[in-house]
């Protein structure tokens, strides 16, 4: 028969009081001390409280024991160097041979002193240890005074908070915190949009925004009283925050397609133009879209090397009485010319390069009048430009491309501004893409100079459209990262006296739905498919950051 051994030890000593710490044990141990407790509650004692530490310094005897073969209590010193103070009281069982820890709790509560140790009234902590080597087994037994400290009573909440309101933009949600007890009990409150705080939001109302659309509100409610634990409760969550916006979507098959469903929405003109730009490249075509709107004129995008067959129907239904197309052989072929040519007579407007292009742009589309104003953007990058793309055409200003990082304006455009008898110029973006010292060269010719700039593309589309609109009932929202949709979306902005914002793919910077906001937009206009604007941009969510 397998040969099986107890023995059992107490040690009392008078210490000042320690901490504890608590932590899950593995699984033979745990049900070691829940068998323990179990004895305990039968004899009307308080259960004893599982100790990480004891667990350690029980575990280390049993593998002491296993490795060594010796069977054999540890000393009242090893025991004293490695328990946390501040214990009055501690003992020991310790067993070998027993393979579950039914038989090893049957085998002590059998014998006396065991049982003693398990049921003993002083101890308010145990630790259990077990090596499966040999199957030794030990328990550790501490009693600490500071255990016997009555538990700090609880406030108590009843029935959950509760909200009450609409989860729409604009609306105001109320907390209803229940009845917490007993009173008086302070309330705190914290509100979390999407499980994540809302700065600032810690009343007991909160008026939604346009940041929470998307996301389901919830409020913690936090209840305090002096001698009593706090007590933190959070509600169910409201239904997704939307707002009264209206949202809708032009969108072609492709850049072609969406410029043609964006060309059906400008009233058709007797004897009317049509311009024409590659939809390949952006540079030609980013002052082409002030141009066409002064003209009120669609901006259609063909291919370099051939005139899609939307394209010229489009054309064709229009039936203008001249046809623009920007920029050279490069960017809109011959091949393309002729077949343009077939519908209405077309005009070539190019240059030698992309800056010229965009002067004779202007020239050609503005020379006939006074200009009040006009933007300079960079040449080297379109997301500015494509920004003050409505708000150039709304004021039938034109966009002149420059080298942005050049120290003073070439004289090829200030002799344009002469030209066009400009008050003023608007640069586009900060100094890194418009030098300061063409700002100041500006204002040493006589025409000074204003900048509208944020610290990327989208705060710049949000300075730029602040400026040109004071308000607007509607708004267009393109991508920030391509330019077609921005191109010819530009044009139906500004024929529409409208906003046209770049945006993120899956959110809408927080910028622009501030913006949007301030202005009294009561419908969005997106332009591009969800592969460009997600479903999140056209339920309007405003991005995290």
């Amino acid at each position: 028969m397998k040969f099986r051994a107890l023995l059992t030890v107490v040690i009392a000593a008078a210490l000042a009081v320690g901490g504890v710490t608590t932590a899950a044990v593995a699984a033979p141990q745990d049900e070691v001390l829940a068998s323990v407790n179990s004895e305990r509650a039968k004899a009307s004692l308080a259960p004893l409280r599982a100790d990480a530490k004891m667990d350690a310094i029980a575990q280390e005897w049993a593998n002491q024991m296993s490795r060594t073969g010796n069977f054999a209590h540890s000393t009242n010193e090893w025991r004293a160097a490695r328990l946390a103070s501040g214990w009055r009281l501690n003992g020991e069982n310790i067993a070998y041979g027993y393979r579950t820890s039914a038989q090893v709790m049957s085998g002590w509560m059998n014998s006396p002193g065991h049982r003693e140790n398990i049921l003993r009234s002083g101890y308010t902590r145990m630790g259990v240890g077990y090596s499966s080597t040999g199957h030794y087994w030990v328990q550790i037994f501490a009693g600490y005074p500071a255990d016997s400290t009555p538990p700090t009573p609880s406030l108590s909440a009843t029935p959950t908070p509760k909200i009450t309101g609409s989860p729409l933009v604009g609306k105001t949600l109320t907390a209803a915190p229940g009845t917490w007890g007993p009173a008086p009990v302070t309330l705190k409150y914290q509100w979390y949009a999407g499980g994540k705080a809302i700065a600032g939001a810690t009343k007991k109302t909160h008026l939604v925004t346009s940041y929470d659309v998307g996301t389901r509100v919830t409020v913690k409610v936090t209840g305090s009283k002096s001698g009593y634990r706090s007590v933190a409760k959070t509600s169910a969550a409201t239904a997704a925050v939307t707002t009264d916006i209206d949202a809708t979507r032009v969108a072609g098959a492709s850049r072609y397609a969406s410029a043609i469903a964006l060309s059906k929405s400008i009233p058709v003109r007797s004897g009317g133009v049509v311009y024409v730009a590659s939809g390949v490249n952006y540079p030609d075509a980013l002052s082409a879209g002030p141009a066409a709107a002064h003209d009120g004129a669609p901006l259609l995008l063909t291919k370099p090397g051939a005139l899609p067959a939307g394209v010229a129907t489009e054309i064709a239904r229009r039936a203008p009485s001249s046809i623009v197309v920007v920029g050279g052989e490069s960017a809109v072929s011959g091949a393309v010319v002729s077949s343009l040519e077939r519908i209405a007579p077309v005009t070539r407007v190019s240059g030698s390069n992309r800056f010229e292009t965009s002067r004779l742009i202007a020239e050609h589309a503005f020379g006939d009048g006074r200009v009040s104003a006009a933007y300079l953007a960079t040449g080297n990058g379109f997301p500015d430009a494509l920004s003050a793309g409505s708000a150039a055409g709304a004021q039938s200003a034109p966009i002149v491309l420059v080298k942005g990082s050049a120290s003073s304006v070439d004289s090829a455009t200030l002799g344009l501004l002469r030209q066009l008898d400009v008050d003023s110029a608007v640069l586009v973006g900060g100094t890194s893409v418009v030098s300061a010292g063409i700002q100041r060269s500006l204002a040493s010719a006589g025409i000074p100079a204003t900048r509208q700039a944020g610290s990327n593309r989208f705060t710049t589309s949000a300075a730029i459209n602040e400026a040109a609109f004071a308000s607007s009932a509607t708004a267009f929202i393109a991508t920030g990262y391509d330019f077609p949709d921005a191109l010819a979306g530009s044009v139906l902005a500004a024929t529409r006296n409208s906003p046209l914002f770049i945006s993120q793919a899956a959110c809408i910077p927080r910028a622009i739905v501030d913006r949007i906001s301030e202005s009294d937009v009561t419908d969005v206009v997106l332009l591009g498919g969800e592969s460009v604007l997600s479903d999140a941009v056209f339920d309007l969510r405003a991005c995290s950051k």
